[in-house]
């Protein structure tokens, strides 16, 4: 069973990633839905996936209390 998580947070990812793929922008960057994305692949044991949204937060937003709490997460959970 996927433990994904139903938070506002992530429902509010979810919608501005549908509203990007729509309209073909590149919404995934801003980092709250970065930083769920992050989240939701950590907590399902998927960290290579989880890493890929903590580079790009990393790159894009490195000064982002998102960025610092992916990377204290990351940390915590043992990967680097």
């Amino acid at each position: 069973k996927s433990r994904f998580p139903e938070g506002e947070l992530t429902k509010k990812a979810k919608a501005e990633i549908e509203t990007g793929i729509q309209v073909g922008s590149s919404t995934t960057s801003k980092p709250e839905s970065l930083y769920s994305l992050f989240h939701s692949f950590m907590l399902n044991n998927r960290t290579e996936k989880a890493k890929e949204y903590l580079v790009q937060l990393i790159r894009n937003h490195p000064d982002s209390s998102y960025t610092s709490k992916a990377r204290k997460e990351m940390e915590k959970s043992g990967h680097k």
